[in-house]
């Protein structure tokens, strides 16, 4: 008789703790994680919190997770859930580095006070400008620096020279904070005619500027 309240007892107890086991083990865990907390999670379409979230309780088969970042940044991906397991979905945002449009005038320089001197002969004898640095441009060695200038289909090379430096050092590099004056003999320019300057530092990043001669110039006259 005891013999068969021992069997009873132990199928009964081999019954209550397959029961027990299978009823674990019928769903999943997904652990949600986001590079920054806070992030909101929807789990099949339906919000379920934020970042960091654990969801239990999960039924097994494939669901549909999105990370919601704030803005437009979003992270979407389908998941396969097993029973008795932990799923782990990490989002670390894909960093995007965008590089700066560089513009056609690129902006290395910055010329002011354009000055015209009329000469004798064929030429204006100086057309001068005081030439600075924008600001975060690198340092500009003037002894590598190029200047053309071009008046209708003619390009020329003409001759020029560094005539003041105002506020900088002994030297020829040409810096933030500092002023180089620069004077250039050209072609005879009539009043109206347009020309373009091109100044090009050793790095050749080309600074473009297209102006017209003034109605008068004269001896010492600025425009």
């Amino acid at each position: 008789m005891k013999l068969r309240v021992c069997l009873v007892c132990g199928v009964i107890a081999l019954l209550l703790t397959c029961g027990c086991t299978s009823l674990q083990g019928s769903t999943g865990s997904v652990s949600i994680s986001s590079l920054h907390p806070g992030a909101e999670v929807f789990f099949d379409g339906t919000f379920n919190g934020n970042t960091p979230l654990v969801l239990k309780n999960v039924t097994p088969g494939v669901h549909h997770i999105r990370i919601q970042d704030g803005g437009n940044s979003s992270y979407e991906t389908s998941l396969t859930v097993t029973a008795g397991a932990n799923e782990v979905v990490s989002w670390v945002p894909e960093q995007v580095t965008v590089s700066p449009a560089i513009p056609v005038n690129n902006p290395v320089f910055s010329l002011q006070n354009m000055r015209g001197y009329r000469g004798g002969g064929d030429y204006i004898t100086s057309l001068s400008y005081d030439l600075t640095l924008v600001p975060g441009a690198k340092p500009v060695n003037m002894t590598a620096v190029t200047v053309t200038l071009t008046v209708g289909n003619e390009t020329l090379n003409p001759y020029w020279e560094i005539t003041d430096k105002k506020y900088a050092n002994t030297d020829d590099i040409l810096e933030s904070d500092e002023t180089f004056s620069i004077a250039m003999r050209t072609p005879k320019l009539e009043s109206g005619d347009t020309f373009t300057l091109t100044i090009v530092p050793d790095r050749g990043q080309n600074f473009t500027v297209t102006q017209t001669m003034p109605d008068t110039i004269g001896l010492d006259v600025r425009f």
